[in-house]
């Protein structure tokens, strides 16, 4: 499926205005390859292609400030393995809880 540009929506539209006299979601679906609800979100929005509202988000990784020392420790000396990885933390002392369904690590 090709990249959906602003450049491409403008063309659909001027399009479908110029064959129709008014924009039709149908020809620009068929124009776009896109779904019938993306096409009426364009249309809501102006058919200004915004960015998803999730773009930027990092989310929370149970390996969060642990990169460095796997990084360091086991990839460095040949350990790819997640499970000897994995028991060689748990055994210097980390372990997981929970807070608010959001893991997180901590060293004891």
């Amino acid at each position: 499926m090709p990249t959906i540009t602003q450049e491409s929506i403008k063309q659909a539209v001027n399009d479908s205005k110029t064959k129709h006299g008014k924009v039709v979601l149908a020809d620009i679906e068929r124009d776009l390859n896109i779904s019938r609800g993306r096409a009426r979100t364009l249309q809501k929005n102006g058919f200004i292609l915004k960015a998803n509202g999730n773009k930027g988000k990092g989310r929370v990784k149970k390996l969060d400030g642990f990169e460095e020392i796997i990084k360091e420790r086991f990839l460095k000396e040949g350990i790819k393995n997640s499970d000897v990885i994995y028991q060689q933390i748990k055994e210097a002392g980390v372990h997981r809880q929970e807070d608010n369904s959001k893991g997180f690590y901590s060293q004891e």
